[in-house]
């Protein structure tokens, strides 16, 4: 108990840390001033992302195989050597460089995902005994949507960085819960490899729909997040219709085993 309290402790730490790492907000204005477009900057993004998803089983296995403490320090030594190149890039060339790394990096940080539902589960799961898992999923798609739509019809820095904030809890309430419906979806003989395919499944979409989201945010920021808002509320509208005759079935199931 007393050694995983201390793991604990210590995940808190790199994840805080890492956390300090607060170039993002001037990220693609560095990356605009090195001559990129935000449809270059969403194919590097895609690209980290394919470079992630390829290689988590190959960073599984060797994670058996020399422990996740070594793992993790390797992480953290080609996390900081991304953030040299970043630094120097100069291009197209440098900031992909910059993104493949930071994919391997990704691949081999499987507990970071963990991390972040032990920070924010607590309260989505709270939030989910009082509402219900559906309820607080539409809530989650409803409040991104207008998030969105605030961003999409306002130049106002305050309105803007209240709905920035609000899609942020969002994602951040969705997270966790998600997991959690997808571990009591997944066939008991077959959990692993189920995750293992929605994993795929969902980063793969994430891959196509990059360079859309970059390509529309070069024609304009309105219209990229006109196009988030109609994504969220298609998920909104969508939902009602998910699950509900697994979720019946599982119902008198239970009644019956009661």
């Amino acid at each position: 108990m007393q050694k995983n309290r201390k793991n604990l402790c210590l995940l808190y730490a790199v994840s805080f840390l890492q956390g300090m790492v607060f170039y993002a907000p001037v990220a693609m204005l560095y990356r605009q001033a090195a001559h990129m477009t935000v449809t270059q900057t969403a194919v590097t993004e895609s690209v980290c992302l394919a470079v992630s998803v390829f290689l988590e089983v190959p960073w599984g296995i060797l994670a058996d195989v020399i422990g996740y403490r070594r793992t993790l320090q390797i992480c953290a030594v080609v996390s900081f050597l991304s953030k040299i190149v970043f630094w120097k890039a100069e291009g197209f060339a440098g900031f992909l460089t910059e993104r493949i790394l930071l994919g391997i990096v990704t691949a081999g940080l499987l507990t970071a995902s963990a991390v972040c539902t032990v920070l924010t589960g607590g309260f989505s799961a709270g939030l989910t005994r009082r509402l219900g898992a559906k309820r607080v999923t539409l809530l989650c798609f409803l409040l991104a949507a207008a998030g969105c739509g605030v961003l999409a019809g306002t130049e106002n820095f305050l309105l803007s960085v209240g709905a920035v904030l609000l899609v942020q809890v969002c994602f951040r309430m969705f997270w966790p819960l998600q997991m959690s419906i997808q571990n009591k979806r997944a066939a008991p003989g077959n959990r692993a490899t189920a995750l293992s395919m929605n994993s795929l499944l969902m980063n793969l979409t994430a891959c196509s729909v990059n360079p859309v989201f970059g390509k529309l945010a070069d024609a304009g920021l309105p219209l990229v997040m006109t196009a988030g808002f109609l994504c969220c509320l298609a998920g909104a509208v969508l939902l009602p219709f998910f699950g509900d005759k697994k979720e019946k079935r599982a119902g008198k199931e239970e009644s019956v085993v009661r």
